[in-house]
């Protein structure tokens, strides 16, 4: 069994996941192989793979409920994939921009966002790598 050495996400069998008794467990029997998941190597090599942009009037009035939904939104995602995660969020031009280690994240996010507060969703997906670029606005 892999831990990751900075967040604790565990991996058997390709596949990282949260589950803090059985990281302890396995920790204490020595059968913990200390590594860096890809969600941490992603974060350390500031990685993009997914751009969200949210935008409008509707963004600038309730800015910290939009935020605190996309925190709330991250974390859960994080639970069931720990490689996604939100690398940078920052205000630009009255936008917000939030920059994610895995497109699924930036979908999530949007999708979120279009269900919570309606608006208009757009996705950009390029044609050469996997990264998506999502637009959500509402005036």
């Amino acid at each position: 069994m892999r831990v990751c050495q900075q967040c604790g996400a565990l991996s058997t069998e390709k596949r990282w996941f949260y589950d803090e008794r059985l990281r302890q467990q396995a920790q204490a029997q020595g059968q913990a192989k200390l590594v860096v998941c890809p969600g941490c190597r992603r974060m350390q090599d500031k990685r993009v793979d997914g751009v969200v942009m949210v935008s409008g009037g509707y963004w600038l009035a309730h800015r910290q409920d939009i935020l605190n939904l996309i925190d709330n939104e991250a974390a859960r995602a994080r639970e069931t994939n720990p490689v996604g995660r939100i690398l940078d969020m920052k205000d630009e031009n009255s936008k917000l921009v939030i920059m994610t280690t895995n497109e699924r994240l930036a979908q999530r996010l949007g999708s979120v966002l279009k269900r919570a507060y309606r608006g208009t969703l757009q996705f950009q997906w390029s044609h050469q790598d996997r990264f998506v670029r999502v637009n959500w606005h509402r005036d």
